[in-house]
């Protein structure tokens, strides 16, 4: 008959358990620590978040308006087109739908971005910077027109121009020397 071979047995001994005893009594300050130091950095992430959804609740709003202007004016013609032609607008549709949701998709994003552990690069081309300063511009000239119409600002381009290039050397045009105009003074 073969024999069995020998089996180790380990056993914890008491002096080990003591010492785990210390060592876990000596890591609870490490543990509140850590949990005060994470609660810390909830609060500042809270603090970050809060800011940046107040930023975009003003910056938003300037800029979906006149997109949904835009985008709302542009699916009013394809819909003329497409009812002459009798074809669906999809495309103006969908710059609509992307126009209208777009407010909600920064609050979105914003909450995301800054809350979950891990962020994933999304597939898909990136924006050109033209289309920033595009709908920069864009909401520009559909705010100076709002404010225009309902009284806020009382001046036009014109107005603006002929500040600027009377004012700073109006005077001092005046002194210069006139020319003689033909045929009078």
């Amino acid at each position: 008959m073969a024999e069995k071979p020998p089996v180790l047995v380990y056993r914890r001994s008491r002096p080990r358990e003591r010492y785990d005893e210390q060592e876990s009594r000596a890591a609870e300050p490490i543990k509140q620590a850590r949990a005060a130091l994470n609660t810390g950095f909830k609060v500042a992430r809270g603090l970050i978040l809060l800011m940046i959804l107040l930023v975009w609740l003003v910056v938003g709003v300037v800029f979906w308006i006149p997109w949904v202007l835009r985008a709302s004016f542009l699916f009013l013609i394809s819909l003329m087109e497409s009812t002459f032609h009798g074809t669906k607008p999809t495309d103006a549709a969908k710059v609509l739908r992307d126009a209208v949701s777009f407010y909600k998709r920064g609050f979105e994003v914003a909450i995301e971005m800054v809350t979950e552990e891990e962020l994933y690069e999304e597939e898909g081309d990136r924006p050109e910077g033209g289309r920033l300063l595009f709908e920069i511009f864009w909401a520009l000239l559909v705010w100076y027109f709002i404010l225009l119409w309902i009284g806020v600002i009382q001046f036009s381009p014109l107005d603006l121009w002929e500040w600027f290039v009377l004012l700073p050397w109006g005077n001092l045009l005046d002194a210069l020397p006139r020319l003689p105009r033909p045929g009078g003074t």
